[in-house]
């Protein structure tokens, strides 16, 4: 495990990457709160034989180990243990939640598989190769933002195979008030009845991000064809915009990928409660 620093008040030095990264051997100062992280790189054969297939679970899990404002530091535990590894993992530490799930994991794969894989196995009568789909893997990544100097912005990335075509993948994010830990919605972020308003400039942005006249436009790219624009409640607080984040199947189909659309808070002017990035200079 590697420790490092971020904090909320003020940004020491320019961050290239938008990911806090454990492994680069830099110390990213805003402040006090320190981080620690656990990471697991683990194969378990579904049957005892070393030939058969597998599942592997890849975690790479940075969280808060210590803080001056306990609030915070609690309420970014709590929230990504359940974000992470669900409900049923909420009130354990991190290393107790990453064993638990890591146990819990291989002990479903096995106990969902490992009769249908023996019954595969004694039909081929040993002249074709079971299939590939046996074969799972999971990987969980939680990581904090550093763009934005108000608020904790925790990336959750998630990627995962069950059998079947393909496979699945996610990004979810968490925006963490650093005065009282509170979780922000939409609605902490925007006055009342924003909803149209927002609408209406995301759709204007995707249609220049994608490079269309008009919606039958933006239709014929994929976009929209089963839903209408709207805000979603996946997005993160950046330096100078918001993002609303769309993962794939929600505005796009699965061949079109995940869509992030930036708003400029000068363009959301009006439509904020307040701004969203610390404007005072020294």
């Amino acid at each position: 495990m590697k420790k490092q620093t971020i904090g909320f008040l003020t940004i020491a030095t320019l961050i290239s990457s938008i990911f806090f990264s454990c492994n680069d051997g830099k110390v990213k100062q805003y402040g006090n709160m320190e981080f620690d992280s656990i990471k697991i790189d683990n194969t378990a054969s579904l049957i005892n034989d070393s030939t058969s297939p597998n599942c592997n679970l890849r975690i790479d899990f940075v969280y808060p180990v210590k803080c001056d404002n306990q609030v915070l530091m609690d309420s970014v535990n709590r929230a990504l243990i359940v974000t992470c590894f669900g409900k049923a993992y909420d009130g354990l530490d991190a290393t107790a939640a990453v064993d638990s799930f890591r146990n819990t994991y291989v002990k479903e794969y096995r106990t969902d598989l490992q009769a249908l894989y023996r019954e595969d196995l004694q039909n081929s009568n040993g002249e074709e190769s079971v299939g590939g789909w046996y074969s799972y893997y999971q990987s969980i990544e939680a990581r904090p933002l550093s763009e934005n100097s108000r608020y904790l912005v925790y990336a959750v990335n998630e990627s995962e195979y069950r059998g079947g075509a393909h496979g699945t993948y996610s990004t979810n994010f968490i925006n963490f008030n650093a005065e009282n830990g509170s979780i922000l919605h939409l609605n902490d972020v925007f006055k009342p009845n924003y909803k149209n308003a927002v609408s209406e400039l995301l759709l204007e942005k995707l249609m220049k991000d994608t490079d269309s006249a008009t919606l039958e436009e933006l239709e014929d790219k994929a976009y929209l064809q089963d839903t209408e624009m709207y805000p979603s409640e996946n997005f993160r607080l950046g330096k100078d915009s918001i993002y609303f984040f769309y993962n794939v199947y929600e505005i796009a189909p699965y061949s079109t990928g995940a869509t992030e659309i930036a708003l400029s808070y000068d363009v959301l002017q009006g439509l904020l409660k307040e701004q969203p990035v610390n404007t005072n200079k020294k």
